[in-house]
C-alpha cells in the first residue's frame, strides 16, 4: 500500500465523467499502467487457491514473493513457471481515499 502513486488509464469521455463520483478506482479495469508509487506504507499478498499447491510449490511461491532482507531471491521460479505454467503478473492496483484525474 502506497500513500501516493501516478497511474494512466484509458477511459470514454463517458466513463471519465462517472469515475469523477466514485471512491475507489480499479486501475486494472480500465487498461492502466503504473508510472510511480511513493511513500510505501506495507504490502500485502493474497495467494489464490494456495490449497492446491504441494508444499514445496508453497515454498516457491512464499519465496517469489518474500525476498530475503538483503533483496537476493531465496527459491529459483522454474519450478511453478516451467513445471505449472504459473505467471507472476497478476497484481491489482486498486486507488481509495480519494484520486485526481487530469486528461491528456
Amino acid at each position: 500500500m502506497w500513500r501516493y502513486g501516478e497511474f494512466v488509464i484509458d477511459v470514454s469521455d463517458e466513463d471519465y465523467k462517472k469515475l469523477l463520483e466514485v471512491e475507489k478506482i480499479v486501475i486494472n479495469d480500465h487498461c492502466g499502467e503504473v508510472n510511480e508509487t511513493t511513500d510505501g506504507q506495507e504490502e500485502t499478498e493474497e495467494i489464490q487457491n494456495i490449497d492446491s499447491y504441494t508444499e514445496e510449490e508453497k515454498n516457491a511461491i512464499y519465496n517469489a514473493i518474500y525476498e530475503d532482507r538483503d533483496g537476493g531471491i531465496l527459491h529459483d521460479l522454474d519450478v511453478l513457471e516451467e513445471e505449472k505454467g504459473w505467471v507472476l503478473d497478476d497484481t491489482i492496483y486498486e486507488i481509495y481515499g480519494g484520486f485526481e484525474m487530469e486528461p491528456e
